[in-house]
């Protein structure tokens, strides 16, 4: 009656909504949530999940840092009776089944957004950025869909950098760099939301010009609450494809329940919301 939920972001801000709403429904359904502390570190997940399995848990829903890593892990489960599912990403193989995001439909409601904002604001020419995770089917979809939406829009709009990072500490740097290679940079389409604020610190860091932060624009992905206040404001976040965090969670462990009990749905598929300065 043990669900591990290997969802490694730990210090990301939707982390909290999303196990808020796992303990509700394993509470609902009677079992116990094992969480992460695998604060982004692949060692870490690796050896929770050898720790789950030696424990004979369940089910293991699992966000992987390596797909090629948690293969082995997967056969590893199976042998030994145990659930494997995936989230985030359908990518990975001989899984009891997952919970994904509508990817392309988020990044095409974010990147036509951005290319509305630069024909409005930018005489439909922009210099963009891109904050990447390629390694995951997620980051390829959300990334490659918004950039396709904003140039079907504004096809004007040039990626001149793009570079790996997911949370702050990473962009920070990353986008400090890229400015310096290209200081005209204004918009930057990161991979996820806890991205945006260290590609604003680095843009803010350049001391900008009341015109030239009118004239920037930063996106993201996941719906956070830091990033959505961030929305409000007017500043130069403008927006964010969001996700319901909490009714996810509950998924993550309707889904391996299910899985557990030989019940249906076993893959569950949840789409995005546009949330910008207006909604």
């Amino acid at each position: 009656k043990k669900i591990g939920f290997s969802q490694p972001d730990t210090s990301a801000s939707i982390w909290a909504p999303l196990m808020a709403g796992a303990k509700l429904e394993c509470k609902a359904r009677g079992y116990e949530l094992l969480e992460s502390h695998a604060n982004s570190q692949l060692d870490a997940q690796l050896s929770e999940i050898q720790t789950w399995i030696a424990e004979g848990v369940g089910a293991i829903i699992a966000l992987p840092l390596d797909n090629n890593a948690i293969v082995p892990l997967i056969h590893q489960a199976h042998k030994a009776g145990i659930k494997f599912l995936d989230y985030s990403d359908n990518a990975l193989p001989g899984v009891d089944g997952w919970v994904i995001f509508d990817n392309l439909q988020g990044a095409k409601l974010a990147g036509q957004y951005a290319g509305q904002w630069v024909k409005k604001n930018l005489g439909a020419k922009a210099q963009v950025a891109l904050l990447t995770h390629q390694i995951q089917l997620t980051g390829k979809q959300r990334i490659e869909g918004c950039v396709s939406a904003l140039q079907a829009v504004a096809p004007g709009a040039k990626v001149v950098a793009q570079h790996e990072g997911v949370l702050s500490p990473d962009t920070f740097p990353a986008f400090q760099t890229m400015l310096q290679a290209h200081p005209d940079i204004n918009v930057a389409i990161c991979i996820a939301d806890e991205g945006c604020a260290g590609v604003e610190q680095a843009f803010n860091a350049t001391h900008p010009s009341a015109q030239r932060t009118k004239e920037m624009f930063i996106c993201g992905f996941d719906g956070s609450g830091p990033v959505i206040k961030a929305v409000g404001t007017g500043g130069p976040i403008r927006a964010t494809g969001a996700l319901d965090a909490v009714a996810i969670g509950k998924a993550v462990i309707e889904a391996a329940a299910n899985s557990i009990e030989g019940k249906s749905p076993t893959k569950i598929n949840f789409p995005y919301v546009l949330c910008d300065a207006q909604t």
